[in-house]
């Protein structure tokens, strides 16, 4: 990743005609990186139903349901947890805390059918194109979504029961570290892949 920036603002500088920006880039093409090999772990629905319980456990529902959103619906874990990001991000939010501000998955998405509607973050700055994913075909998603009561369906979907607020990512990654050491789940096995697994 830190190579296609470099590669962009290279692009950038040659626009500008900043010397020595070509000449970098040149050489910079005829150089090969490793890279990391692709990600080949993926959980089980059982693994999934464990890390579920092991969330329940430790108090941390809103957790379970992520794990539930991500497996059953296929949704990326940015799109399921959300994103702090400093206030100067373009994008709107009502949710702010220590100079920074969430944007992410909002009850307000999940129509009276249960249907949640999103634009991944992946396709956000490209196609932008719209999906829906039709909880009510999601066993798990509907297992979780009976944690939570109809009246407190409003504001952000996964919250830290601590704060009240969105995880921060590091702390949303410490509950998963917890639970996958409880429920004895392959230390292979990351958050992230749970997308996969689904």
């Amino acid at each position: 990743m830190a190579i296609a920036i470099l590669r962009s603002a290279l692009s950038f500088g040659i626009q500008c005609r900043r010397r020595g920006c070509k000449e970098f880039k040149d050489v910079l093409e005829e150089v090969r990186f490793p890279t990391q090999p692709p990600r080949t772990s993926a959980p089980t629905a059982q693994d999934v139903v464990k890390a579920r319980n092991g969330a329940h456990a430790i108090r941390h529902a809103s957790a379970a349901l992520a794990y539930a959103l991500q497996f059953d619906g296929t949704i990326r874990q940015w799109d399921v947890i959300g994103e702090w990001l400093p206030i100067s991000d373009p994008r709107p939010s009502l949710i702010i805390d220590r100079g920074m501000k969430w944007v992410g998955p909002m009850w307000s998405q999940v129509d009276d059918n249960l249907l949640f509607h999103f634009t991944p973050t992946k396709t956000m700055g490209t196609s932008a194109k719209s999906v829906a994913v039709d909880f009510k075909v999601c066993p798990m998603i509907m297992e979780e979504l009976e944690h939570v009561p109809a009246e407190v369906r409003k504001g952000p979907i996964i919250v830290n029961p601590s704060t009240g607020l969105p995880y921060r990512e590091w702390y949303f990654r410490d509950v998963w570290n917890k639970v996958r050491v409880s429920e004895g789940l392959p230390s292979t096995i990351w958050n992230r892949d749970l997308r996969a697994g689904g």
